[in-house]
């Protein structure tokens, strides 16, 4: 049997088998080959999201750090001000949540943000992770813990505070893994198959976008841990936590364990796969049928056309045009399939550039030609350029003013190899602002193995800017708080708790300590009970709503644990939030204000009314109480001044003492040799010089007795600063004790100083008296004068207050253990002494100090512990004594040339009396002496010639003033003498007189010649006036 030939029908059908067949499976080979193309499209697009997140992510802890290194800095915590410190971390711009601790070795919180300062803070519980900042001194980011109080995932980064290379506090950040969520959250591409997932050090979940709060704190799977641990970058297959497969790209952070992770779930990438697919399957079945059925169709036509060929062979038409057109279909088909692929990739690269866009953060690629691969928008608006398109520019030709100095060799670096971190300046023109940018170096390879570096950039120039103006500010604000001396408070109504925020001025001028928790009842316990309603009602005031006057001003009284009372001024400004509920609109959400002590103002005041009110009680006797007041006070002074001359009178009194024993031994001595060989000339000559030598220096100790015990005014007088000292130096050098040496420093050519010369020694003799105490009758004094000149006045801020002039400059130093800094500042003040109770009254250096001001000057203390104590008073210089004073007329080197006269002589002490009358008659006068003033004047009424009157001054029931007095009466116009051994009150009375002219003083001992000669001027004056 003949083989069966198939028919024109089967043919077609064939050749559209044959046709669309080999082209279906060229289509799905196509999408196969695109889906591979596009699979390794994605895990590289995958590694550059993964890096470019894992510099983002590492960026936000650099910031952490940055802004805790800058903390550690603080001035506070140089100065241990911890409240300060506290009020500052308030300023800190940090996410929601976020808490600022600083704690010290042993983990104790000192300081928490969260909490008002003050507070009593528990131990941390992250002991650990403080203990690996104090041993390593570098800063530390924890693993993901749980937080002990709010129980709520948590990491912490620590930073150490330095203090000359040791490591004093744990400054820490703690904050919720949401901000880091937020990251993620903002860096994943849009579309609802992408998972971002930060893991820590120890692979646990951190942060995870999306869904992050099912998954924080999950652990990574296996596929995961062992692909983070063989490489520092790479792409993985896994199922995610969420049981899902997914395509993930991972990067480490730099220099860090944590890891973050990006990837795709698979069945949203087949999902593409498999509609390309369907897609080919349902363009090849339609073309299969179609294609049938248009062979089916043309074998109709065909059959038709042969069958009419038959019929009519010129009717038949060619067949052959519709294969030419199925094959332009299919060439066709495949162009659009090739344009779909290119449309692919460009929506890739858009989404990369859209992610980063949105971000805010700059990210370029740079080639090893320094030619940019890639660049988001983000960077040209961030540095300003004027175009976005970049790409394949050299960075040396876009970044001109910054590449050679900033950009270059950093480059450089990263090329290497380097991770590279710092803050670029672009500089401005003149009159601008420069900008700061955050610059991230990261580098890396391409697929092809090309190296690369990664640049993120972000602009920082606010935080910049503002981090200065708020140090700026903070600084002024505590200068203008410590000058004006004000405490700061705050009350924070919003948080509704009763909670006050005192600083540690205002806690110390209410009689609290540092540490102390201030709340509305304590604020009203430190409040005297009869000032509580006024101040509680003026603060209703300030905080009603419906009151437009939101200042709050009050002053009250508060009383100190020590039984201080203070008057404090307390204002404030009262802060609304709006509140339709409220009166007015508004309710009160907090109150901030300051206190000052105002208690010297009030005292002040109260002490003006009360003057004004003494003033208008005695203005009908004002003249005569003004006069009591100011004689009661010139008393009081007299007295306390007194007081003090008798305490350095009392301290001479050995001292003399020992200086008398030594004159009476001398002239004992002397005499009693004299007695037993009054026939040897030579030696009663011998002798009666010795005993004459005592004698003057007896003299001469009393003379200074006596000018030491005198009680006057302050006459000043010019004084040789030279002779003075040493003179002080005679009379210290047997007073305070053979353990003392006294020394005496003066310049050459001293001018003479202006003082009081009574008042000077007493000072001086205080002052070493002071300084043998303070060395414990050990040691060296030193009395020193030197010329000073000052060319200005001085003002506060000079050590002492003088105004311009020459100055003689006066210091008594000792070697002693001298004074803390804390005694030294009231040394001067009157009645602080350092002695122990009846051995000093306290008033030494405040007399020296006022007699120095008093007299035009001034005083200074200088003293360090260990280092002894100067002690220096300044004079004004007088002018220059005169060198030549010739001696009164008539008074002659002897007396023995004066003329002969009839002297009455009155003394109570035979031997004194029988002495001056040898010495008065030894110069050729006639002498009468008498015991007492009434046989005197019995004298004179019996005529008894007389020329001139010599009286002692202390005498029993009559002194000498009362017998000259009475002779004068008797006897106009006689000259007299008044001799006196010591001063009082009478003896001032004398001194009276004497200038009165009624009579002339002498003080005992007086030699004979001087006697002499002050009768023979006494007489001469007497006879030119007769």
């Amino acid at each position: 049997m003949p083989k069966a030939v198939p028919t024109i029908r089967i043919r077609l059908v064939a050749l559209v088998l044959a046709l669309v067949v080999p082209l279906a499976a060229v289509a799905a080979g196509g999408a196969v080959l695109l889906w591979r193309s596009g699979e390794a499209a994605l895990e590289q697009d995958l590694q550059y999201r993964a890096k470019a997140l894992a510099a983002v992510v590492a960026r936000e802890l650099d910031t952490v750090q940055a802004t805790l290194r800058t903390l550690a800095t603080s001035p506070y915590l140089t100065t241990g001000d911890l409240a300060a410190f506290h009020a500052q971390l308030a300023q800190v711009p940090r996410p929601e949540g976020t808490r600022l601790v600083l704690s010290d070795r042993s983990g104790r919180m000192l300081v928490n943000s969260h909490v008002p300062f003050g507070t009593q803070l528990p131990l941390r519980g992250d002991a650990d992770i403080s203990r690996r900042v104090f041993e390593s001194g570098q800063p530390h980011v924890s693993n993901l813990y749980t937080s002990g109080i709010a129980s709520e995932p948590i990491i912490a980064v620590d930073v150490p505070v330095m203090r000359d290379g040791r490591v004093v506090y744990d400054l820490e950040m703690v904050f919720r893994t949401a901000a880091l969520g937020r990251v993620l959250e903002q860096q994943k591409p849009p579309g609802n198959g992408w998972v971002a997932t930060l893991f820590d050090g120890e692979l646990s979940v951190v942060a995870r976008a999306p869904e992050m709060d099912a998954f924080v704190g999950r652990k990574a799977r296996e596929e995961g841990k062992h692909a983070f641990a063989m490489a520092e970058s790479g792409v993985f297959r896994s199922p995610a936590l969420d049981g899902h497969p997914v395509i993930a790209a991972f990067s480490h952070l730099p220099g860090s364990r944590w890891v973050v992770a990006m990837g795709t779930r698979e069945a949203a990438f087949k999902a593409g796969l498999w509609r390309s697919l369907a897609a080919v399957a349902a363009a090849g079945g339609a073309l299969l049928l179609l294609g049938l059925l248009a062979a089916w169709h043309q074998s109709h036509r065909i059959t038709a056309a042969i069958g009419a060929l038959a019929l009519a062979p010129d009717a038949a038409t060619a067949s052959g045009v519709r294969e030419v057109d199925a094959a332009a279909r299919a060439l066709a088909a495949a162009e659009a399939e090739r344009r779909r692929a290119e449309t692919a990739l460009r929506e890739s690269e858009e989404r990369l550039r859209a992610a980063t866009d949105c971000a805010h953060v700059g990210l370029v690629v740079v080639s090893e030609e320094h030619r940019y691969r890639f660049a988001n928008r983000a960077y040209a608006d961030i540095l300003g350029l004027p175009t976005a398109d970049i790409v394949g520019q050299r960075v040396a030709d876009v970044l001109a003013p910054m590449y050679e100095t900033q950009i270059r060799p950093r480059l450089v670096r990263a090329f290497r190899g380097e991770r590279v971190e710092y803050e670029l300046t672009k500089p401005a023109p003149p009159g601008e602002t420069e900008a700061y940018y955050a610059v991230t170096y990261e580098p890396g390879r391409t697929a092809s193995g090309e190296p690369v570096v990664l640049v993120v950039i972000t602009d920082i120039t606010e935080r910049v800017l503002a981090a200065r103006v708020l140090t700026e500010r903070e600084s002024l604000l505590r200068l203008a708080l410590d000058a004006s001396s004000l405490g700061t408070w705050r009350w924070d109504l919003a948080r509704g708790d009763a909670v006050l925020e005192w600083d540690a001025r205002c806690k110390a001028l209410s009689g609290l300590s540092p540490e102390a928790t201030v709340d509305h009842g304590t604020w009203t316990r430190t409040v005297l009970p009869e000032d509580w309603a006024e101040a509680e009602a003026r603060l209703a005031r300030a905080l009603d709503p419906a009151d437009p006057d939101d200042t709050y001003v009050s002053d009250y009284r508060t009383l100190h644990p020590d039984g201080t009372v203070l008057w404090l001024e307390a204002t404030g400004r009262a802060f609304f939030a709006p509140d339709p509920a409220a009166p007015g609109g508004r309710r009160a959400v907090r109150l901030i204000g300051t206190i000052r002590d105002i208690t010297e103002a009030r005292r002040a005041a109260q002490a003006l009314r009360d003057n004004e009110a003494r003033l208008r009680s005695l203005a009908e006797t004002l003249e005569a109480r003004v006069h009591e007041e100011v004689a009661a006070r010139e008393a009081a002074q007299v007295r306390l001044a007194h007081a003090q001359h008798m305490e350095a009178l009392g301290t001479l009194a050995g001292g003399i003492a020992h200086d008398f024993n030594n004159v009476l031994q001398t002239v004992q001595g002397g005499t009693s040799l004299i007695a037993t060989r009054p026939e040897d000339t030579e030696r009663v000559r011998h002798f009666a010089r010795m005993v004459l030598g005592a004698a003057a220096r007896g003299a001469a100790v009393t003379r200074r007795m006596l000018a030491f015990s005198r009680r006057s005014d302050l006459q000043a007088e010019p004084l040789e600063s030279a002779a003075l000292l040493a003179d002080m130096r005679e009379i210290l050098a047997h007073t305070l004790g053979t353990g003392i040496k006294v020394r005496v420093e003066a310049d050459a050519g001293l001018p003479p100083l202006l003082a009081d010369r009574s008042q000077l020694e007493t000072a001086l003799v205080n002052l070493a008296t002071n300084a043998r105490d303070a060395m414990s009758g050990i040691g060296t004094i030193t009395l020193a004068a030197a010329a000073e000149t000052l060319a200005r006045d001085h003002g506060p801020a000079d050590p002492v207050m003088l105004r311009a002039g020459t100055y003689v400059r006066l210091s008594v130093a000792d070697t002693g253990a001298g004074m803390e800094p804390a005694t030294l500042a009231r040394a001067s003040e009157p009645f602080f002494t350092t002695k122990p109770v009846g051995k000093g009254t306290g008033l030494g250096l405040a007399m020296a100090r006022g007699f120095a001001e008093q007299s035009g000057g001034g005083l200074r203390i200088e003293s360090a512990p260990g280092l002894g104590t100067v002690v220096t008073l300044w004079f004004p210089a007088a002018p220059e004594l005169p060198t030549d004073v010739s001696p009164p007329a008539g008074l002659s080197a002897s007396g023995k040339d004066a003329k002969r006269a009839r002297l009455l002589l009155v003394d109570d002490e035979s031997l004194v009396r029988e002495v001056l009358a040898a010495e008065m008659e030894a110069v050729g006068h006639s002498v009468v002496p008498v015991a007492d003033g009434p046989a005197a004047l019995a004298l004179l009424d019996a005529d008894e010639p007389v020329d001139l009157v010599i009286s002692d001054l202390s005498m029993p029931g009559m002194d000498g003033i009362e017998v000259i007095r009475e002779a004068q009466r008797r006897r106009p116009g006689v000259p007299a003498i008044l001799l006196t051994g010591f001063a009082t009150d009478a003896a001032e009375i004398a001194v009276a007189g004497a200038v009165s002219e009624t009579f002339f003083l002498l003080r005992k001992p007086v030699q004979g010649e001087a006697l002499a000669e002050r009768v023979a001027v006494l007489l001469g004056e007497a006879a030119s006036t007769g």
